[in-house]
């Protein structure tokens, strides 16, 4: 059979023994020969494409067992949902530890650059001990399932409450028992593959022993698990009849669930490895008169699209293995009237990866002494790859397993759960492979919805993507029955790099600000032009998800024989706060922000440190501002500004800002001490910002970003999060020999994490840093993707030892 063979349909007849059947020879990865009838689904399966980007997250953590005290580090790696390419669309990541009652503990926001984002959670010491969710989202992902979120679960604990201590129970277990048919629809007088998956309240597969029976208690099979608690088994249900299956786990606990109702109509899919090169797709129509229409994709990409020819209620079709694209596929049916009747998952393991390899200088270390590593790769010369590295101690304390980016991207991201031990699929054995299809049948999953897909109502997406910084919206209101349609909202945050931003409110009175070089903690002040004795009030929306996935994770428990491990980690977080913490909170040096103010080119500038002071304001702005005329009407201050073009003096007062707040009363910015102020800035023209013109600008910045002491009215103020402040990973040097001697403990338990490392791939890359005085075996991680989305790990080991080896 040729290599280009894509795709085989046949009749059902003796000859397929033989494979002598009609050949559809494809010769592009589309294959579509459907009827005109089904062009509308795949167009507006096309256009849901185009209107519902997928965006994939994935967090590479410095390690998975934290104390509460300690610092979790991360790197956020961000990409496509179709290529895996890195992607430079959404600017914000927003990252949550959830607990298992779906209540948010510690919630951040992280700077996206160039499909990259890296920061910290400080896990306060008031924390509870247990399995905590590390998930993140981006404000465009809040348009679809929580189940898309990235989600890594962790193990926090407190040492300074009493420990959950692990006991022995007999008590009857607790088991997740589900059974799947393959398709969906267990059907009768034809052989059904059932997949089915038995895990305990941990989420771990179990060991058992099962076996099918009938209503009169006959066994039909017997079935036992491949891998962590999944399996399937083969059976030809009879109509009417109801089927049980019975599970004795290793402790004799015997449990009975009913199967699925048995189906006298429907379409069922059974796929299976036909030869080393082909997968069978056999496709089965009981109690239906019209042919199904085939589409199978892969994230979302059409792979193959076509109405299928039934013979006596069945067809067979061939796709080749090597023109299948890398990962999870799915193969949905439609019925005569476009409906999703029937779906299976494939999954296809990809040849190849980011070829990482890592090694350090020796196996060995004394306490303090230089560690260099050496990491290099073959992918070609000028391919860029991003990666993040991380050196912590390996002890049993790490209770769940660091996922790995390429099994994210080519696996779990496209299944729904918590999947135990994915690197187990990726595996190049007969097991690995069965155990994956397994997971395809009990995991079987769709990143979207079908009913969306097949309508012609174009998807509203409430959250559009933050392209440029975090996104504020709200409502502003009023106690007038008058509108708030059409307000125009002013929105400013004081500081040594103050902002300002004008939106106008929509017919319900909302309101949007899209900010830019958005930091840290800030206050922010709003204001409406409002009309005479008219108060407004502003209701700030939530900017985080309120809504969760389906996830649970067990109760932490901690053994006995962990406990000398999990009191020397304790006393190491209390060392490190205790000497270190100035250290840990030093700011990350080479992150540089715009420093410039919103209005740009200025028309006058005054440093006043350059000029004789004066302590009240109205002799400086009369003695040295030339563009700015003061005046008095009714016996309180007004500013004119003149345009620059013609000179004449505008009517409109100009836009007043002190420290990037709007100013409406002159007389309050004539109150304050102009040796509290820095710098004026001028702009003598228009001045445009969005929908709103200005006439003219002053602007005032004080010394301290702080408004110089003037207040305003706290109904204005708000407190708002935005993006994070960076700091770096603290590690010592012990150069020259003085450090070396210094007194002060060194217990890093993370030994060394780099966040960010750039790799053209040309030649290796060397970086150094010193072990600790902790003794112990460390592992080395470092995970990266290329721009082209290949992702790839490596892996490494050291000791330190308590004396120089």
């Amino acid at each position: 059979m040729k290599d280009y063979l894509h795709l085989i349909e046949g009749k059902r007849c003796v000859l397929w023994n033989i494979l002598s059947v009609v050949l559809i020879l494809i010769n592009s990865f589309l294959a579509y020969g459907q009827k005109n009838e089904w062009d509308s689904l795949t167009n507006k399966f096309i256009e849901y494409r185009k209107n519902s980007l997928q965006e994939k997250l994935f967090i590479h953590t410095d390690r998975s067992f934290y104390i509460a005290g300690e610092t979790i580090w991360f790197t956020v790696y961000y990409v496509d949902g179709h290529l895996h390419h890195p992607l430079d669309l959404s600017k914000v990541a927003y990252l949550e530890i959830v607990d298992n009652d779906k209540t948010v503990q510690i919630q951040t926001k992280i700077e996206l650059n160039n499909g990259l984002g890296n920061g910290y959670l400080e896990i306060p010491s008031s924390l509870a001990s247990g399995n905590y969710l590390l998930r993140t989202y981006t404000h465009w992902m809040m348009n679809f399932s929580p189940e898309l979120y990235y989600h890594q679960p962790i193990t926090i604990v407190n040492t300074f409450r009493s420990l959950p201590i692990s006991k022995s129970i007999d008590a009857q277990p607790e088991y997740d028992i589900q059974f799947f048919p393959e398709g969906g629809t267990l059907l009768s007088g034809i052989s059904n593959k059932v997949g089915f998956r038995v895990v305990n309240k941990e989420g771990k597969g179990i060991a058992f022993q099962g076996n099918i029976s009938d209503e009169k208690g006959n066994t039909i099979c017997n079935f036992s698990p491949l891998k962590f608690g999944i399996g399937s088994f083969s059976i030809t249900p009879m109509p009417g009849v109801e089927y049980t299956a019975t599970i004795k786990d290793n402790k004799d606990h015997i449990f009975k669930n009913k199967l699925p109702m048995v189906s006298t109509t429907g379409y069922h899919i059974d796929t299976s490895d036909s030869t080393e090169t082909l997968i069978k797709i056999r496709v089965t129509c009981v109690g239906a008169n019209s042919n199904p229409f085939m589409l199978i994709h892969t994230r979302q990409s059409i792979f193959i699209a076509r109405e299928l020819s039934l013979v006596n209620g069945t067809t067979k079709v061939f796709l080749n293995k090597a023109k299948l694209p890398d990962g999870v596929s799915h193969i949905t049916l439609f019925d005569s009237n476009k409906q999703a009747v029937c779906e299976r998952l494939i999954f296809k393991r990809p040849e190849s990866e980011l070829d990482l390899k890592i090694s350090s200088d020796q196996k060995q270390y004394g306490k303090r002494n230089k560690i260099t590593l050496n990491i290099e790769t073959n992918t070609p010369e000028k391919l860029i790859s991003n990666l993040s590295l991380s050196i912590y101690k390996n002890d049993s304390l790490q209770q769940f397993e660091i996922p790995l980016l390429q099994h994210y991207l080519w696996l779990t991201s496209d299944l729904k759960g918590i999947i135990e031990s994915p690197s187990f699929y990726f595996l190049h054995n007969e097991q690995a492979r069965q155990a994956a299809d397994n997971l395809m049948l009990t995991h079987g999953w769709t990143r979207f919805n079908w009913v969306e897909v097949t309508t012609k109502v174009k998807p509203q997406n409430q959250y559009i993507s933050e392209c440029n910084g975090p996104i504020i919206t709200g409502t502003i209101k009023s106690d007038s029955n008058k509108s708030n349609a059409g307000r125009t909202i002013f929105l400013s945050s004081p500081g040594k790099n103050s902002q300002f931003y004008p939106a106008v409110s929509d017919a319900l009175g909302n309101f949007k600000f899209e900010l830019k070089n958005f930091s840290g903690r800030k206050n922010i002040f709003l204001e409406a032009k409002a009309q005479q004795d008219t108060a407004f009030r502003y209701e700030l929306d939530d900017p985080f998800s309120g809504i969760f996935a389906s996830i649970t994770l067990p109760s932490i428990t901690i053994s006995k024989e962990r406990s000398h491990q999990l009191a020397q980690q304790s006393i190491a977080m209390q060392v490190n706060d205790t000497y270190h913490s100035d250290q840990n909170k030093k700011r990350n040096p080479y992150i540089l922000r715009d420093s410039s103010s919103f209005y740009g080119t200025l028309d006058e500038q005054y440093l006043l440190d350059d000029y004789t002071r004066f302590p009240l304001m109205e002799e400086v702005m009369r003695e040295y501002v030339k563009g700015v005329y003061i005046r008095k009407r009714d016996g309180k201050f007004v500013f004119k500004v003149p345009n620059t073009p013609t000179s004449h003096l505008f009517d409109e007062e100009p836009l007043i800002l002190l420290d990037g707040v709007r100013i409406i009363d002159t007389d309050k910015i004539m109150s304050v001490n102009s040796l509290k102020i820095r710098e004026i800035d001028v702009i003598t023209r228009k001045y445009f910002l969005g929908s709103s013109t200005f006439s003219g600008i002053v602007s005032f910045s004080s010394y301290t970003g702080d408004m110089a002491g003037l207040t305003l009215g706290k109904e204005l103020l708000y407190e708002y999060q935005g993006i994070q402040e960076t700091k770096e990973f603290f590690s010592p040097r012990y150069e020259p020999h003085a450090a070396l001697e210094s007194k002060l403990p060194d217990v890093r338990t993370t030994l060394h994490w780099v966040p960010v490392l750039k790799f053209d791939g040309k030649q290796s890359i060397q970086l150094d840093f010193f072990s600790s005085d902790q003794a112990g075996n460390y592992q080395i991680m470092l995970q990266g993707i290329t721009a082209q989305g290949q992702a790839g790990s490596a892996f490494g080991a050291l000791t330190i030892m308590d004396k120089k080896p």
